[in-house]
């Protein structure tokens, strides 16, 4: 039987389905620079490219015909395609949040050539999910049921390949009650100095293990939330652009924008033309468009 307290970490945990894409590209040497809020997982069916990472310590990943490949959320990144008659691929994104929004997969180190039976089991729960999203239209219930059971198969074969950041774990534990109060309120104006008083680390030390343990300041991982949500919005409503803003906690709708491109290498217009195609061609499912149903799933609401 398991402990209420392995209960409790089944509930910290969860997946949320974001998109799936469908896509031929010709061939090209490069595209521009993009990131996506979201990791993504890439699954070249024919033709082969590779990743590049803005940050060259995360180094490449290369993407062989019939591999898959598991890019990082929230890094800056451009992509190429060598094959001379183009690639076809399938592009799966899911959330794997922790606590209420936070990057599980940020506490491991995953490689970026996933040995090949991590593949075999992605190229099975994608090609799953894919077979379900276009049998399943009209069915949300059904829908829902089948995202999660393929987000969490996904979850699981890059976990069984990844390895845990053990030397992180005291300064991480000692940052939770930072980042669950960022993952709650990221729309509202941040206090940094409440930050560090929820945290035993002096105003320098904080910035320092944060930096480390998150890969960016607190005002960038906030920049990064809000990010997220507006995406979100932009695909799952018709508010406005300024609107989409106002809810995330940036009312300047023109330094939103200008954020959001930055960030995301498209405008919140563009972003919510493509569906979240990374080029805006393809064919694209979102997530579903009443989330309730994927809440209620999460929390045995159902």
């Amino acid at each position: 039987m398991a402990s209420s307290n392995d209960m409790s970490r089944d509930q910290e945990i969860d997946v949320v389905f974001r998109v799936l894409v469908r896509q031929q590209l010709p061939c090209a040497p490069t595209r521009g620079w993009i990131m996506q809020p979201f990791p993504v997982l890439i699954w070249n069916i024919r033709g082969h490219g590779e990743t590049l990472y803005r940050d060259s310590r995360l180094g490449r990943v290369p993407r062989a015909e019939n591999s898959v490949a598991y890019i990082m959320a929230n890094e800056v990144r451009q992509s190429a395609t060598y094959s001379s008659d183009g690639l076809d691929y399938l592009m799966v994104s899911y959330s794997f949040e922790y606590r209420g929004g936070f990057n599980l997969l940020n506490l491991y180190e995953v490689p970026n050539v996933l040995p090949e039976d991590a593949q075999e089991a992605l190229r099975e729960a994608m090609g799953r999910l894919e077979q379900s999203e276009n049998a399943m239209v009209g069915d949300a219930t059904a829908q829902a049921v089948q995202r999660k059971l393929c987000g969490y198969a996904l979850l699981d074969a890059l976990l069984r390949c990844a390895t845990r950041r053990q030397d992180s774990v005291p300064q991480w534990r000692r940052l939770l009650t930072v980042v669950q109060y960022l993952n709650d309120y990221f729309a509202e104006p941040i206090d940094v100095d409440k930050l560090i008083a929820l945290t035993p680390y002096s105003r320098a030390h904080f910035f320092r293990i944060f930096q480390a343990q998150l890969h960016s300041t607190p005002l960038a991982y906030v920049q990064r939330l809000r990010v997220r949500a507006a995406a979100i919005r932009l695909l799952h409503s018709a508010d406005s652009v300024a609107a989409v803003g106002a809810a995330v906690g940036w009312h300047d709708a023109f330094y939103f924008s200008k954020v959001f491109k930055q960030l995301t290498g498209m405008s919140p217009l563009a972003y919510r033309k493509s569906r979240g195609d990374e080029l805006g061609m393809g064919t694209s499912k979102v997530g579903d468009e009443r989330p309730e149903i994927d809440n209620e799933l999460s929390s045995g609401g159902m």
